[in-house]
């Protein structure tokens, strides 16, 4: 199972608490007035002014900065898993709905600017609520991270899988033709079902079945194409799932081209 940090509510303000511990620990000792030279401690109930060897200041403030510069670091680990925990799915390792709708935009954008199309392929595991009421939800995860595992290796680098739902997938598929698109998607189906699944309670077999939507520049928004890819895939249920279904007109002109 992927393990990632994670970042909650809690683990923020253990950090914080942290934080001021330390630099309050530090400045205990030693208050820093505006002449490096100068110190201020209160001693047998009164407070005097004192002369301090400047090394001891010296000391004091290479000890803050060196503390600030562990919490800097600290600080921007802490960002960078914020930044993962926000486009990556927990169980999986996926990408999540998040980091899909940035990449759709990006593609769409990209597009409209010079024509250069793409593929949504819009995926549910077949008969995934038999696995989960037979096995336990434990098994059903445990699959879920194993289907991921194979979807990454089937995939191409430059192609995004995200996992959109309990047993439901996205992948965005750099292809401008319908050919490409459901050599790519037949890719994935034949991954998915490859072998059965190994799983504490034993082995069980699982398959996928796909729906392909292309964009083009004709398409008003993200929306359309992402419809169209359900209703191809709704089409890959109906048809006995196991399968992999491109959308109608798509399929026609395919079917004309072929003749």
């Amino acid at each position: 199972i992927v393990r990632r940090t994670m970042v909650d509510d809690a683990s923020v303000s253990a950090l914080a608490r942290s934080y001021d511990m330390s630099f309050a620990a530090v400045q205990k000792h030693v208050a820093v007035l505006e002449r490096a030279d100068l110190v201020v401690k209160r001693r047998r109930g009164r407070e005097q002014l004192v002369r301090c060897n400047v090394d001891t200041v010296r000391r004091a403030q290479q000890l803050l900065d060196q503390l600030e510069s562990i919490w800097r670091a600290r600080l921007e680990r802490f960002e960078q898993v914020l930044i993962e925990q926000n486009r990556h799915d927990e169980l999986t390792g996926l990408a999540n709905r998040r980091a899909l709708d940035r990449a759709l935009l990006r593609e769409w954008r990209r597009l409209q600017r010079s024509g250069t199309g793409f593929a949504v392929l819009a995926m549910d595991l077949d008969h995934f609520k038999d696995v989960n009421d037979r096995f336990g939800h434990p098994a059903g995860d445990q699959m879920l991270v194993q289907v991921a595992a194979r979807l990454r290796r089937a995939a191409r680098e430059v192609d995004l899988i995200a996992r959109v739902g309990g047993e439901e997938f996205i992948v965005l598929v750099n292809v401008s033709s319908a050919q490409g698109a459901q050599i790519a998607a037949e890719r994935l189906r034949v991954a998915v079902a490859a072998a059965p699944y190994a799983l504490k309670a034993g082995l069980a077999p699982l398959t996928i079945s796909i729906g392909i939507a292309l964009a083009t520049q004709e398409d008003p928004a993200i929306a359309d194409i992402l419809e169209r890819a359900d209703q191809a895939l709704y089409r890959a249920k109906r048809e006995g799932r196991n399968r992999v279904c491109l959308e109608m007109d798509r399929s026609t002109d395919l079917h004309a081209a072929r003749l």
